[in-house]
């Protein structure tokens, strides 16, 4: 569906190549978080008012979701059980420590409780690595 307006040059089709390009760029599947920002390759509310849902979009240039998702919540939890903070993953991903906590335990990780984040924080993450 085109809109009348001419400034709006988004269609459905453009959408769909926008996002595979960015991903292309990414080496995934762009999030919605990403596509909040400004300067997005595809903005969020574009995406919405296309396909109704950023899901939905991504569904619509092919991606599985879900399979992406999971994918990233299991980088996310390697790297945290070797040994990287909440907050550094959160700052990296552009996204609170909950989130991180959240994909860790989609994941099948444990988060670890303060003591031992404090001890984590003691001892270089090569020797925690090594440790695993």
């Amino acid at each position: 569906m085109r809109y009348q307006h001419e400034a709006r040059l988004w269609t459905a089709e453009r959408v769909v190549l926008e996002l595979r390009a960015w991903a292309l760029e990414l080496g995934r599947a762009p999030t919605a978080t990403e596509a909040h920002r400004e300067g997005a390759y595809v903005p969020l509310s574009v995406a919405q008012r296309e396909f109704g849902t950023w899901s939905a979009a991504l569904t619509a240039a092919g991606f599985d979701r879900a399979g992406d998702q999971l994918e990233l919540c299991r980088e996310i939890a390697a790297r945290y059980q070797g040994g990287e903070s909440s907050g550094a993953l959160a700052a990296e991903y552009g996204c609170s420590s909950g989130t991180i906590a959240n994909r860790v335990r989609s994941a099948g990780g444990r988060i670890r409780s303060p003591s031992e984040a404090q001890r984590a924080r003691a001892v270089p993450a090569t020797e925690n690595r090594a440790a695993l």
